[in-house]
């Protein structure tokens, strides 16, 4: 997973934060999370897990298309929990999302993943097109993948960007 470096890595940064424990369907996979990003324990079962654990927080990493069920139960238990974004597929399933925390006064915070940008959504379809891509630095967007059919898209996103940088290449 993508996140296992983070984790781990704001886990040596904070001593007092435990990674008490990461879950996979696959036991398997859990395992070698476990083993190679720092956490304590490794489930196949995400219940069994929270039963056992009682952690302070829980950062779910599922497909979006699972956010709503799993985070729902999350927070049906009490537990806070972090999520990405988007936080369901739907409106309805936000609601549900929202109304279950409010529910049992369970704070839930979402998270930011650049991937769902419209920009970073768009520089995919020009990925998958096979157009050739440079690197460009740009400010608080830290590296960004950017093409001449896509200039255009830039400053639509992000509009005071000509005048931060000086122009996009």
């Amino acid at each position: 997973s993508s996140h296992g470096p983070s984790q781990a890595q704001y886990a040596r940064r904070h001593p007092d934060l435990v990674l008490a424990a990461c879950c996979d369907r696959d036991r398997a996979r859990a395992e070698q999370y476990r083993e190679r990003f720092g956490f304590a324990r490794s489930y196949g079962d995400l219940h069994a897990m929270l039963d056992r654990e009682r952690p302070d927080a829980v950062a779910l990493v599922v497909p979006v298309q699972a956010t709503c069920a799993v985070g729902s139960s999350i927070l049906e238990r009490g537990y806070p929990l972090l999520i990405e974004k988007p936080p369901g597929v739907t409106v309805e399933e936000v609601d549900r999302l929202s109304a279950t925390a409010d529910a049992g006064a369970v704070p839930v915070r979402v998270a930011f993943n650049r991937r769902y940008g419209p920009l970073v959504r768009e520089l995919d379809v020009v990925r998958h097109e096979g157009t050739p891509v440079q690197r460009v630095d740009v400010l608080e967007l830290h590296t960004l993948l950017c093409v001449e059919r896509v200039r255009e898209p830039v400053r639509r996103y992000l509009p005071h960007l000509d005048e931060r940088v000086g122009r996009v290449t």
